[in-house]
């Protein structure tokens, strides 16, 4: 196969695509003619999918979420994604869901078989806290939220719910998001004075490791998911997790975590307040959390799963 040629194209871009580099891409594409197969990520872009068709190049749509249910969309924006639910389901050759949630949307839907490969994980070390004592965050004595700063993360129905607490434990915040300043703005304007919460910006490394590591419980109080990666990594550094009770995020739980009602703070403080005061509820489900995650979401069961595809997909055009 000549996949690592397409590979090659794509690794000479840094940083998100926007409209001119995907074009760029595709043209070079259309021009050489010399990969196998094209695999475009998401539904927004899933247009781009029929245009290698036309010239013999078989494609892959992988859908990462239901675009269209985004809190940040306006009616243009939601009629767009909708719209653009036709082009990842009718454009590629084959076209998969990271969730079995979104695979039975779109089948149900479109009437069109979906293949299902999830996200996966690597099995992880966990580290001592080292940043952490720098940074005056206290191992084992804080809940960490760690996602974009978006609206549909839910992070301000967090706020609002610890800030009813009272506990000495405190709320760590990792993350950023571009376009994104004044829900980040309003974020801060909720937390107040509270000294107990901790907003790091972005991290990765070590630091983001830490974190995970040292947590005394993970929370993701997301509106949306497609199938939520920061979910399966606190659970694969043996974390107990509370997250909303969205379909995506109950099926990467199953029953091992507990969730609380979407959108819905006053349930979130409920739920929130009991995990605290009973360390033993957190205890119990984190091992079988760290074998749950390894066992069903393998990076290397994944990637066997996404090989089968892609070479079903070369065998058949």
């Amino acid at each position: 196969m000549r996949l690592k040629g397409l590979c090659e194209k794509f690794s000479d871009y840094d940083g998100p695509f926007d409209g001119k580099q995907r074009w760029d891409i595709l043209n070079d594409i259309l021009k050489l003619r010399d990969v196998d197969l094209v695999h475009v990520h998401a539904v927004g872009p899933s247009l781009f999918s029929i245009f290698p068709r036309m010239v013999g190049i078989p494609t892959v749509v992988q859908t990462h979420g239901l675009e269209w249910k985004r809190d940040k969309w306006g009616i243009i924006g939601r009629t767009f994604f909708r719209l653009a639910d036709y082009t990842a389901v009718y454009f590629p050759n084959k076209t998969t869901a990271v969730s079995k949630v979104q695979k039975q949307y779109y089948e149900e839907r479109f009437g069109r078989e979906i293949v299902y490969i999830p996200n996966g994980v690597n099995p992880v070390e966990k580290r001592g806290p080292n940043w952490l004592l720098t940074q005056d965050i206290k191992p084992g004595r804080y809940i960490l939220f760690a996602a974009r700063l978006v609206e549909e993360k839910g992070v301000h129905f967090l706020i609002e719910a610890f800030k009813k607490i009272q506990t000495d434990m405190q709320l760590v915040i990792a993350g950023d998001a571009a376009h994104s300043e004044k829900y980040k703005s309003a974020l801060k304007s909720l937390a107040g004075d509270d000294p107990r919460i901790i907003f790091t910006g972005f991290l990765t490394g070590k630091p983001l490791e830490e974190l995970f590591s040292n947590a005394y419980l993970f929370c993701l109080p997301s509106t949306i998911e497609g199938l939520p990666v920061a979910l399966l990594e606190a659970m694969n550094y043996g974390n107990c997790c509370l997250a909303s009770d969205i379909p995506e995020n109950i099926e990467a739980l199953e029953s091992y975590g507990y969730t609380f009602r979407n959108r819905d703070a006053d349930d979130l403080h409920k739920v929130l307040k009991d995990l605290i005061e009973n360390p033993d509820k957190v205890a119990e489900k984190k091992e079988p959390a760290l074998a749950y995650v390894r066992r069903t979401y393998s990076w290397d069961r994944v990637a066997d799963q996404m090989e089968a595809m892609y070479l079903s997909v070369i065998k058949k055009h």
